[in-house]
């Protein structure tokens, strides 16, 4: 009752629990530790609004450096009670009674490692444009990718100089912000059991061992290695189900690069900012004008949302054309940024920054405006080209500070290298959904290469289910969809589709069995 509570009866927190187990065993170092700990709590204050800042700091901060990497206990423990698992570890800490010195080092430790955190914090909060190149922080952080910091403070150590503390970070954020990328190219699902693998499994274990900055960026360049590039499958990538913060961020990236490489003023947080600006097609959603070239409507729904389709357009612009024809608001997309200005026939004249540009990059086949007599497919195949184009430039190994591994590169045995990961192929789309239709498949309830139907409208729609979980329309040669819902959406020509509901399998009599009840008998049956 006397260590839970202050002196006015309210409850302390986990913070105030573990300050208050180690000035009991400092001995007579009690006022130097508490004034240890009140220096690393104003490093943290960077927002008086955030009074968890300490907790999710000392938290991450023994996730990083002391919770043993294959030990998912330590991180739940240390999750649901940082104080707790810091008094049951006392010994593995090295905090015992009769080492009154080292509750001191612990706590400098944490001072110190709280100075240098400092900056990044803050470039977590806002986008600042300097030398330090903090910006995949931000985006880190907008993205759901917010256990980066466990993975920054496992590469920082306390006596790093600043410099090289910020230089850290920078790496670590680089690579899981391109690793998030490449996981939205391929499809795959960017959610808290992916998170918690990438950072406490591949990323940890390896970053505690570096001590420099370039011990950090040559083992980050074996992982970039060892995922390889993803925008091969991305050819058909587009907007589907829930997955507009995703494809939003795309095309923001994609902008900001453009026009910053064109030296035009740009704000990638106002691109980011779906109040501001919207996700723009292309071709508004009528398909009879386009039903000459592509006769079915599914097969128009799925094209108009490809990557290639899109591009990103001030609210108040996008309101004003409404759902004109391409050809006929080409010319006002001249006014708005590069990707969609240079539709528009001869802007690039008028351009030289991006004429130089389009040259560096060998882009002039793809960077180009359309003619009037260009149809819907060759236009948004060219753009979508043109986009994984950017996304090799933006997130390219080099240019994010990894260098590519080479025989000359590797350690000599007497120089004590730092783990790291074997390089191995380029990664391919064999992880496992977390669908129904992904359980099911591991259940031997369904196989790759099942085929499945949706009716609307008295029309039957054929899909297949592919490895992952994911299924591909047969309309559209070959387009993957991550779920039944999704697919389903696309056939219907509507925002949401319950996807089990509505597909069915088809046995060898014709008689037809909805994903759902499928999947409730072999619920019911104790097979799933």
């Amino acid at each position: 009752m006397f260590e839970t509570m202050n002196d006015r009866g309210a409850r302390l927190t986990a913070v105030d629990l573990l300050k208050s187990h180690l000035l009991a065993n400092v001995g007579t170092g009690e006022d130097q530790l508490n004034t240890r700990w009140q220096e690393m709590l104003r490093e943290l204050a960077t927002d008086r609004e955030d009074p968890g800042a300490a907790a999710r700091f000392i938290k991450a901060t023994l996730l990083a450096r002391y919770a043993r990497p294959d030990h998912a206990e330590d991180r739940r423990q240390i999750d649901a009670n940082l104080n707790v698992w810091v008094r049951q570890n006392a010994k593995y800490l090295g905090l015992v009674p009769d080492r009154p010195e080292n509750f001191l080092d612990f706590v400098q430790s944490l001072l110190e490692t709280a100075r240098l955190f400092r900056p990044l914090l803050a470039a977590s909060r806002a986008l600042k444009k300097d030398g330090d190149r903090l910006e995949a922080v931000l985006f880190n952080e907008r993205n759901g990718l917010g256990e980066q910091t466990v993975a920054i403070l496992a590469a920082i150590r306390p006596t790093d100089p600043p410099s090289q503390a910020k230089g850290k970070g920078r790496l670590v954020a680089a690579y899981i912000d391109r690793w998030y990328a490449l996981q939205v190219l391929q499809d795959l699902p960017v959610q808290a059991p992916e998170i918690t693998e990438l950072v406490h499994s591949r990323l940890v274990p390896i970053l505690r061992a570096c001590r420099t900055p370039a011990d950090v960026a040559a083992a980050l360049g074996q992982l970039a290695l060892r995922d390889g590039n993803a925008t091969p499958e991305a050819s058909t990538l587009g907007l589907r189900g829930n997955n507009s913060h995703q494809i939003r961020y795309l095309l923001a990236r994609a902008t900001a690069y453009v026009e910053e490489s064109c030296k035009r003023p740009h704000d990638v947080l106002a691109y980011l900012d779906r109040t501001q600006f919207h996700i723009e097609h292309l071709w508004a959603n009528h398909p009879r004008r386009t039903e000459k070239e592509i006769p079915d409507p599914v097969v128009f729904r799925s094209l108009r949302n490809q990557l290639g389709g899109l591009g990103l357009l001030e609210g108040r612009e996008n309101s004003s054309i409404n759902d004109m024809p391409l050809h006929d608001k080409a010319p006002l997309y001249a006014r708005s940024n590069i990707l969609l200005g240079i539709i528009s026939p001869e802007y690039d004249r008028r351009n030289p920054l991006l004429r130089d540009f389009i040259k560096t990059h060998q882009l002039d086949k793809l960077l180009r405006s359309f003619g009037p007599k260009e149809t819907m497919t060759p236009v948004i195949q060219t753009r979508q080209k043109l986009y994984l184009h950017l996304f090799d430039l933006i997130w390219n190994p080099e240019q994010l500070g990894f260098p590519t591994p080479t025989p000359q590169d590797a350690p000599q045995p007497d120089q004590n290298p730092v783990p790291q990961p074997r390089a191995t192929p380029a990664r391919r789309k064999t992880a496992r959904r977390r669908t129904d239709v992904a359980k099911m498949l591991d259940a031997r309830i369904l196989t790759a290469g099942t085929r499945i139907v949706l009716t609307h409208r008295s029309i039957d729609h054929w899909a297949t289910i592919i490895e992952d979980g994911g299924v591909v329309l047969n309309a559209t040669g070959g387009t993957p969809y991550g779920r039944v819902d999704e697919a389903g959406a696309v056939v219907r020509g509507t925002k949401t589709c319950q996807g089990m509901k509505e597909w069915h399998i088809e046995d060898e009599t014709g008689a037809r069995l909805s994903l759902r009840t499928l999947r409730d008998q072999a619920v019911a049956a104790g097979h799933m």
